[in-house]
């Protein structure tokens, strides 16, 4: 039975997590009969034994093992009755997803994210994000050999802070969560983008308060909800990136709303 299931889906462009989970095996069964697989997904046997079938071929898989499911295979799996055994799993797909049919259908690693089921689980920011970035390291270290481009890592950054903007993001934070080092990620983003990262966390922070105040919501309300500490501070950024203060923008809304009434 899952013990736990995260739906996701962001719909991120290369890797995109559509859920994860951790399940344990009451019965001899597990898919019931063969499917068809309609996105990626990884298994990994936490404890226990069982049988792993795909496109006719059968594997017997056991506690340490991982085996690969692809789009479009016919799967069939389920445990060992004598030795029931525990799964954590991760469903994706995205354009990069095609380049995991690379891996073995039945292959260990030693350090594969999927092990660290309870620290995952236990994460209070974004798991959707957290875990498309385990799997762009994942698509580095093994299936490309570490070829990832670098510019993987800074879309995936800025898909990042633009899922997290109400939140107090940092930099450590986001080369945390990609595997890179602060000044590596530093590097990349200024290349690829011509602006820090601190500017395109201000700047997006900063958008999405000149969207709250569109809604209606008061200064210090659009400050607070896109994750400014206080206003002062949200009015000092958005006068840098609109050469005008909020105040003075949503005063130009109201006067375009009496326009409108009148």
């Amino acid at each position: 039975m899952p013990t736990s299931e995260w739906i996701f889906n962001c719909k991120y462009h290369d890797l995109n997590p559509i859920y994860f989970g951790k399940s344990t095996a009451e019965l001899s069964t597990g898919t019931g009969i063969p499917r068809t697989a309609i996105h990626s997904i990884i298994h990994y046997v936490e404890k226990g034994s069982g049988f792993f079938i795909k496109n006719g071929v059968e594997y017997q898989v056991q506690a340490g093992d991982f085996f690969t499911i692809s789009d479009g295979d016919l799967i069939h799996y389920f445990t060992d009755s004598e030795d029931l055994w525990t799964l954590i799993y991760i469903g994706f797909d995205g354009n990069l997803s095609k380049n995991f049919t690379k891996l073995p259908d039945v292959f260990r690693d030693e350090n594969n994210f999927l092990k660290d089921f309870d620290k995952i689980s236990s994460y209070n920011g974004n798991k959707a994000a957290l875990l498309a970035s385990h799997l762009f390291r994942w698509h580095s270290n093994i299936v490309t050999e570490g070829q990832t481009h670098p510019n993987d890592y800074v879309s995936f950054a800025k898909k990042y802070i633009n899922e997290n903007d109400m939140e107090n993001i940092t930099v450590e934070e986001i080369a945390s969560v990609l595997g890179i080092s602060r000044s590596y990620l530093l590097r990349l983003f200024k290349k690829e983008t011509g602006r820090t990262v601190q500017e395109y966390i201000i700047s997006t922070k900063v958008k999405m308060g000149r969207k709250f105040i569109e809604k209606g919501k008061s200064i210090k309300e659009a400050a607070f909800l896109s994750g400014f500490s206080n206003f002062r501070t949200f009015s000092r950024c958005y006068k840098r990136y609109y050469s005008k203060l909020p105040s003075q923008y949503k005063n130009e809304i109201k006067q375009k709303v009496k326009k409108i009434v009148k």
